[in-house]
């Protein structure tokens, strides 16, 4: 895509999940429980200030482990997968 090639993808990444957290958080106050998936690109799982960024929205968040579940597609997992390990240990 052309976000991609421009460099815009973590930006936008980062922007879905932030929405996700705040839309996540008015159905907690509405007793609405729900599960956002967010696929993630792989050039914001090598970032390392993802992690604290994400840590620091969920836990002003006060969320539900499971309210908030990340994706990414198999076929990229290979390439990018000692960063996938450490986002997941990042996270948990």
């Amino acid at each position: 895509p052309i976000a991609d090639r421009h460099g815009l993808m973590p930006a936008i990444d980062r922007w879905v999940i932030a929405k996700a957290i705040r839309v996540a958080m008015e159905r907690e106050k509405e007793k609405r429980r729900s599960t956002f998936f967010i696929k993630i690109t792989t050039r914001s799982i090598e970032d390392p200030s993802l992690i604290p960024w994400i840590a620091a929205q969920l836990g002003n968040a006060r969320l539900r482990a499971q309210s908030i579940v990340f994706e990414m597609p198999e076929s990229k997992i290979g390439a990018a997968i000692s960063s996938v390990r450490e986002f997941r240990k990042g996270l948990q």
